[in-house]
């Protein structure tokens, strides 16, 4: 009696050589999944981190010589901010709740340059809206990169500054 079929070494080796090359599909699948993780959680961090360092202030809120409203905002972060690239504002203004374009007061900025400031240095921003009349009050919020901002009530008693 003669049979034909695989020998048991021949099915063993053949069994060896699937669950060998299982686990190393599995292997390589289960290393993407982990390295996407990781770099997911890396991104996230440096992204928390950034937004820990970030940071700036309104100091103040006064009439410009125009007639314009006119402020001074300090980098009170760790780092330098960017407050625009490639010729496009990264802060973004709102007056009394709406938004509102900005320039700068300064000439030493020029639009089509990347503007940052350092840490501790201010810049000062022309709102574009009238100074508000006596017993008037205007309510100014600067929005800028990584969740950063401060909002200012800017409230004319009589003075030229609020």
């Amino acid at each position: 009696m003669s049979s034909k079929g695989i020998t048991p070494v021949i099915a063993t080796v053949l069994l060896i050589m699937i669950s060998v090359g299982a686990t190393a599909s599995a292997f390589t699948f289960m290393n993407t999944i982990m390295d996407n993780q990781k770099d997911q959680l890396e991104s996230q961090v440096e992204q928390e981190k950034m937004e820990q360092q970030t940071s700036f202030n309104i100091d103040y809120v006064y009439n410009g010589s125009d007639g314009y409203t006119l402020m001074s905002v300090r980098n009170s972060g760790q780092r330098a901010i960017q407050v625009e690239e490639d010729d496009d504002k990264l802060w973004t203004l709102f007056v009394d709740g709406g938004p509102n374009e900005w320039i700068y007061e300064n000439t030493t900025y020029q639009s089509d340059e990347d503007v940052s400031i350092d840490v501790s240095q201010t810049i000062t921003l022309n709102t574009s809206v009238m100074y508000p009349s006596r017993n008037d009050d205007l309510h100014i919020q600067l929005s800028g990169p990584y969740n950063s901002g401060d909002s200012y009530v800017c409230y004319n008693s009589g003075s030229q500054s609020c």
